[in-house]
């Protein structure tokens, strides 16, 4: 197995004055080979992030022309099984956004490709990686009742078909995943007839030649008006889901055998300050407190 590396570098800088671009590339040693992932971006320009950030002719940028073409921000994942990110994201496409993909070979990016192609946007798509090299993507499309899809590419095989994995009479959006014992756990919100809005949380099974969904549980609520960002997390025998509750709390729910947990709560001051909530959830989690 290769040694990963990968580096964000965010809102720090935009906090301490720093004007930065945005960039997604690979590092390159002076031997010509893959040494590192660097994703940067500028936290208050909240709709850049392919501008270049450096010259240095050691990196590989991905897509250097997106925030012309106003693309979406990307999901990005490490390949443990090749040592290499997996891109994902939001690509306009003439009159409509359109979910891509693109790989690292080891020399090079690969040409984008098409994940979708339908008359309809297609937003925020989230990628991860499991242990065997599968690659699994799901993203939300802007259906007049929106809805989440999820599709999976094994190690050396062709993408599966497209699976609607939400209610087709709920909205459904921001989902997330989370490989776990050779299952993919899914974490993303909905908003009912009556405008009510959950989180969910799904168990999709890859093993079968076509994905299906085996599991599927509403876990908690939400009064939070705009994205909740409900992330699913997997990690130590543990899995949990977070999400923005309210203006001043998130909330979280850990599955313990069967079951889910009821929702509990952790205080945030602002959004900058989410991260920090996230990482005391994990802490608590992680500690079984």
């Amino acid at each position: 197995m290769m040694k990963l590396r990968f580096i964000i570098i965010f809102t720090f800088f935009a906090m301490c004055g720093i004007s930065l671009h945005a960039e997604l590339s690979v590092v390159k040693d002076s031997s010509d080979n893959y040494a590192s992932t660097i994703f940067t971006f500028n936290e208050t320009q909240h709709n850049e992030f392919w501008k270049k950030f450096s010259n240095n002719p050691n990196r590989a940028l991905l897509n250097e022309n997106g925030d012309l073409n106003g693309d979406g921000r990307p999901s990005f994942a490490i390949n443990s099984f090749t040592g290499f990110p997996e891109v994902a994201w939001s690509r306009f496409d003439i009159n409509k956004y359109e979910i891509v993909y693109s790989f690292y070979s080891g020399a090079e990016w690969s040409n984008y490709e098409f994940l979708t192609n339908d008359n309809i946007d297609d937003f925020d798509p989230f990628i991860v990686v499991s242990e065997d090299g599968t690659v699994k993507i799901a993203w939300w499309s802007n259906e007049l009742i929106p809805q989440v899809y999820y599709k999976i590419k094994k190690y050396t095989s062709n993408w599966s078909l497209v699976l609607q994995i939400s209610d087709p009479l709920e909205k459904s959006k921001y989902p997330s995943i989370a490989p776990y014992q050779n299952l993919s756990y899914v974490a993303y919100e909905t908003i009912d007839s009556s405008n009510n809005k959950s989180i969910v949380a799904e168990i999709i099974d890859d093993n079968d030649p076509i994905p299906h969904v085996s599991s599927k549980t509403t876990i908690g609520t939400s009064t939070f008006p705009n994205n909740t960002m409900p992330t699913v997390h997997a990690m130590n025998q543990h899995v949990w889901v977070d999400w923005i509750y309210d203006e001043n709390y998130l909330a979280w729910s850990e599955k313990i055998g069967d079951q889910w947990t009821q929702q509990r709560y952790e205080p945030y001051s602002s959004s900058e300050d989410i991260p920090r909530a996230r990482l005391y959830i994990k802490i608590k989690v992680l500690n079984n407190q």
